[in-house]
């Protein structure tokens, strides 16, 4: 039974890390290191998820170029990222992974406006440098 509590934790754990990485990422676009990226960043909503754990789906709203994490959904999502784990999107980050072939396992999923995403992502590997 301690081995099953084991993996919830570390599973809940690396999910807080990515969480935690996220919210790094709308704070370096809100400031000036990441101000060049956030301004690629088109207004509307950017979706990311975790497949493997339903209650794992971020909400970053972009307006004026500036980002915030929302709870609600206050427009019709424009952009959407899906990871198959926490281990996926962790090895995405840090540059472990390739994106291409996990897009052909459907491992990583990525749907609407590209650029948006594109931006996003790069702020993404910027705040994963910047936390290891």
């Amino acid at each position: 039974m301690q081995l099953v509590n084991r993996s919830i934790e570390k599973k809940e754990g690396n999910a807080s890390i990515f969480l935690s990485t996220v919210q790094t990422a709308v704070a370096l676009g809100n400031c000036e290191d990441g101000r060049e990226l956030a301004d690629r960043i088109a207004d509307g909503l950017l979706q990311i998820v975790v497949r493997d754990n339903s209650e794992l789906t971020v909400n970053i709203f972009c307006k004026n170029h500036r980002l915030e994490i929302m709870e609600d959904l206050p427009v019709p999502v424009r952009a959407r990222i899906e990871y198959a784990n926490v281990t996926v999107a962790a090895g995405i980050m840090s540059g472990f992974l390739n994106q291409f072939v996990l897009t052909v396992h459907e491992d990583y999923v990525v749907r609407g406006f590209i650029p948006m995403i594109d931006a996003f992502e790069k702020l993404l590997y910027r705040a994963n440098s910047y936390i290891n």
